[in-house]
């Protein structure tokens, strides 16, 4: 009776492990997917990974790899495969959805669009640009966004000042809700494609993220 037990035991346990080992992930490769609430970024499929970055509801990306049913690896940048980050399953849905990015008449559109309600330091780098916020193509690169009566940069929300036009190198300053400062008509595309404006802040010229500003008179 003992040796059936045991025998029975070790079944019960085999059982169980393939079970673990098939369990699979409601993703896979390639999938598009959106982000239906803030969701934290790990490092790794661990729940001992996690960073201080928190990706923006409403965000999309693309799958690149998953581990069992809980663990999904998605691409944080369109322009660099090496760029990812792990997520939770439950915080994400399939899509159709892209973004496109737009700045004056021009328009980029991309199945990977991420950006961070917090944590987001340094998580992106100068890509594209900067160009000249000029009335057409030039020799130069330069390309209107605005209009010659449009010379301020307003905040819609609270967003950090950089020295670059990226996500690196904050200048450790913010503009608040409602702040204007003077627009310099340079703009460039960092490295997630968001457009980002060369403005003066305080006798500094500085960039600052289109996401969270818009350009007035």
């Amino acid at each position: 009776m003992k040796k059936t037990v045991s025998v029975l035991l070790v079944l019960t346990m085999l059982l169980a492990l393939t079970s673990t080992a098939v369990a699979s992930c409601k993703f896979k490769g390639d999938d598009r997917i959106e982000f239906v609430r803030n969701t934290v970024v790990y490092k790794d499929h661990d729940d001992g990974s996690k960073t201080g970055a928190v990706v923006r509801k409403g965000c999309v990306s693309v799958v690149k790899s998953t581990c069992g049913d809980k663990w999904v690896e998605l691409y944080l940048e369109p322009i660099d495969d090496a760029k990812t980050g792990w997520f939770k399953v439950n915080d994400l849905k399939k899509t159709d959805r892209y973004v496109e990015v737009r700045a004056g008449n021009m328009v980029w559109k991309s199945y990977v669009f991420i950006c961070y309600s917090s944590g987001g330091a340094g998580k992106s780098s100068a890509y594209l640009g900067p160009w000249n916020d000029s009335g057409k193509w030039l020799s130069d690169g330069g390309y209107r966004i605005s209009t010659d009566a449009y010379k301020r940069v307003k905040a819609r929300a609270s967003v950090w000042l950089h020295r670059e036009p990226s996500l690196k190198r904050n200048y450790g300053r913010a503009l608040r809700k409602g702040d204007k400062v003077k627009y310099l008509r340079q703009w460039a595309l960092d490295s997630r494609l968001v457009p980002f404006l060369r403005v003066r802040y305080q006798g500094k010229c500085l960039w600052v993220s289109m996401q969270y500003t818009e350009i007035v008179k």
